[in-house]
């Protein structure tokens, strides 16, 4: 156990919560007292819904937490109002436990803890998890490209960008009628990248 984890685990204003709800893959709700509270993720930062592997880290956390009691670790609150903290279910570490799966980044930006940085290094050189595609765009990079250009359209002659119904796990081609259905909000830079991801290609389109 590192030794941020063991000074989490005497925090003294530390709580149990069951959780109730599973937001994305570093954000739950959890009722206490009554009262929902949204926890996001201490030290990782999943990649968005609208990512390859987003719904994967999502579902992963989900497999770990949902509708269980679960320990929170507060270390304070984010500019959303959330709490922010280390999650800890059956003696795992929420954080940890993406890390390993290659299902987060480690978010060095607000966090320095050199275990979770030593467990993004492995996963990334065994190319676990979203590790395998060939070029992994980080969340706060995804997000920043959202709020600063709107998506190029596929005619502009721009490299092609595959969409990923995110229901369906189909992804399409820009010349696909599917291309911008509501559920295809996942925005793929290869067929490869598409396939990693778990999305099966277009029996129409044939991506």
């Amino acid at each position: 156990m590192s030794l941020w984890l063991a000074f989490l685990f005497l925090a003294p204003d530390s709580f149990s919560a069951r959780c109730t709800g599973v937001r994305d893959g570093d954000t739950i709700e959890v009722l206490r007292d009554n009262r929902a509270v949204k926890v996001r993720l201490e030290g990782v930062d999943c990649p968005e819904l609208g990512q390859g592997f987003g719904q994967k880290a999502k579902q992963f956390t989900s497999g770990l937490v949902f509708g269980k009691t679960v320990e929170i670790r507060p270390i304070g609150n984010d500019e959303y109002g959330r709490l922010i903290a280390r999650v800890v279910v059956d003696g795992k570490d929420v954080s940890e436990e993406l890390l390993k799966a290659g299902l987060a980044w480690h978010f060095k930006k607000y966090n320095h803890d050199q275990d979770l940085a030593e467990l993004e290094r492995k996963a990334s050189e065994d190319r676990i998890g979203l590790w395998a595609l060939s070029n992994p765009i980080a969340p706060w990079q995804h997000r920043h490209r959202a709020s600063v250009a709107p998506s190029v359209p596929a005619e502009s002659g721009a490299a092609r960008v595959y969409h990923g119904n995110i229901k369906s796990q189909v992804f399409h081609a820009p010349n696909c009628a599917q291309y911008n259905c509501k559920n295809c909000t996942t925005e793929l830079p290869s067929r490869e990248a598409a396939v990693a991801a778990g999305f099966r290609p277009c029996g129409i389109c044939r991506p």
